[in-house]
């Protein structure tokens, strides 16, 4: 990517919420991150895709372009930063709409010319989408996102959660019968007596037993 300044940088991305634990980075982890890429010339990319997934206030979600404003001076002039939110993996959309938008921040303006160039020959722009992403700030406002079943679980944000349930010898020598794992077991016997779906730990690399 060139620079405002006709250098050719490299990129950095920062992911937040985290995918999957929802950890959400402080004001002083942004702010590192930010003096790092401007000290090493770098264009960073903000994936913020989960900010609406937050379900507690000890650690709240900020954007990097927030705090990039905050810290004022020189760096925030120059750092070139581009952030990114979409509908699709919050709660309005849950992954069944797509819609998206970046914002470019210090951004060369030939850079931002020929990416809005590309938009503009889409043939099949994606309007529902579009039109509920609008709408996030409206449902924000209003209130409209449910907390109570979030909060039994104590999780920070993110689209999962990882409850730890602790299964008896029974369980295990019926997985082993049946020649399964026994998270494995678990999820499927979950999931044929309730119809919820859950994905077994082993999924994410989860330690035996």
């Amino acid at each position: 990517m060139q620079s405002m300044h006709g250098e050719h940088r490299c990129e950095t991305g920062v992911h937040q919420p985290w995918k999957p634990n929802g950890q959400c980075l402080t004001q002083q982890n942004l702010r590192e991150l930010i003096e790092l890429g401007y000290r090493e010339r770098l264009v960073l990319f903000a994936d913020e895709v989960y900010q609406t997934n937050v379900y507690q206030d000890e650690l709240p979600f900020v954007s990097a372009k927030k705090v990039l404003m905050g810290m004022g001076g020189i760096i925030s002039r120059e750092l070139e930063l581009v952030s990114f939110h979409t509908v699709s993996k919050g709660f309005l959309g849950e992954c069944g709409r797509r819609g998206a938008y970046l914002e470019m921040t210090n951004i060369h303006p030939l850079i931002v010319e020929e990416l809005c160039k590309v938009a503009s020959i889409s043939l099949s722009p994606n309007i529902t989408g579009q039109i509920m992403q609008g709408n996030i700030g409206i449902s924000e406002k209003a209130g409209l996102y449910y907390d109570g079943w979030i909060q039994q679980l104590q999780e920070h944000s993110a689209m999962y959660s990882f409850p730890r349930v602790m299964l008896p010898p029974g369980a295990f020598a019926a997985a082993k019968k049946e020649g399964k794992a026994p998270d494995a077991y678990y999820c499927l016997k979950l999931l044929e007596a309730t119809g919820i779906s859950t994905v077994p730990g082993s999924g994410f690399g989860q330690k035996d037993g």
